[in-house]
């Protein structure tokens, strides 16, 4: 007869990352593109985990899917597992081995990148064969790539909490402003209020006009500014169409120089609207050696950016 020990179900770590990966991504669909596996597989190892713990751990609800209360219980010590056993593996790993390859980073243009640049340079150090990529866009754009995983990182401006992300916030704010000519008469005041723009042209993001910090500061005056452009990335039109007056330019300070400009100022807004931003990843997927010294070096910056940019910048 068989000991209550011997008749326990024995977990395998890569069942547990699997199940993981499901309850994250909410398909079988998603979380087998997120594993790099096939959809028969993946539907197999479901099956055979709920037959080995003997109970339903979820159930379908139309697209969705609904964990039961063991499938709960199941998914907490998954999660924690599969990060500690993670974990053991970049920290076990040879100290002396040579780590090469690519990360793939999409990003705005935030204050943060200044931390980021330095993320790359301190990974570079310890790695020379280690290369970056860069890719911009708006939001949307970056997250479908991050969601097929052609990214492994995104730089996300106002840091919105989803299921199925890991974000580690950076604590340096960007300062959203106005950018136009220094003979325009707004630029003759210290800072612009909403009421200041209605009636006026202006240059946004994309993304602004569905949401976000400058409609909230802007309120109703939002809908009474004439939405002359939107822009995806890149801060070249930020500059030329103030420049010729064609409309009021909404970015953040420091995105470029305009200090030493002959025709061009930036105006803060009133009041003062700050976004956060956050390095965003995969739960489901893991990282690549790259990809994790990469973000390795990230965290120690962000215990401290103030410090770090301080010691760090010419």
């Amino acid at each position: 007869m068989q000991s209550p020990e011997a008749m326990r179900p024995h977990l395998e770590i890569h069942a547990l990352r699997y199940f993981r990966a499901f309850v994250q991504e909410g398909t079988v669909l998603g979380a087998a593109k997120a594993l790099h596996i096939t959809q028969p597989t993946l539907s197999r190892q479901l099956i055979n985990l709920e037959k080995q713990m003997g109970c339903p751990l979820y159930v379908r609800e139309g697209r969705h899917v609904k964990l039961t209360e063991k499938g709960r219980v199941l998914y907490q010590y998954a999660e924690s597992v599969v990060d500690l056993v993670e974990k053991a593996e970049r920290e076990l790993a040879s100290e002396d081995r040579q780590v090469a390859g690519n990360v793939f980073l999409g990003h705005g243009e935030p204050l943060a990148m200044r931390l980021v640049t330095m993320a790359m340079k301190r990974t570079r150090e310890l790695f020379p064969f280690i290369q970056f990529h860069l890719f911009t866009g708006s939001t949307g754009d970056l997250f479908d790539k991050l969601d097929t995983g052609f990214l492994d990182f995104i730089v996300e401006s106002e840091v919105v909490g989803r299921p199925g992300y890991r974000q580690l916030m950076i604590s340096l704010a960007d300062r959203w402003g106005v950018v136009m000519r220094k003979d325009d008469p707004l630029a003759e005041r210290a800072s612009i209020r909403p009421a200041d723009l209605e009636c006026k042209d202006i240059l946004c993001s994309r993304q602004v006009l569905k949401a976000g910090v400058l409609r909230d500061w802007a309120g109703d005056s939002f809908d009474k500014m004439r939405q002359a452009a939107t822009f995806n990335a890149g801060s070249f039109m930020i500059s030329m169409m103030p420049l010729y007056g064609m409309a009021y330019a909404f970015t953040y300070e420091n995105v470029f120089e305009v200090n030493g400009s002959r025709d061009l100022c930036f105006r803060r807004l009133e009041p003062a609207t700050e976004s956060e931003c956050g390095l965003i990843w995969k739960k489901s997927r893991m990282l690549s050696a790259p990809a994790k010294v990469f973000l390795e070096q990230m965290e120690k910056l962000c215990e401290d950016p103030g410090a770090a940019l301080a010691l760090d910048l010419p």
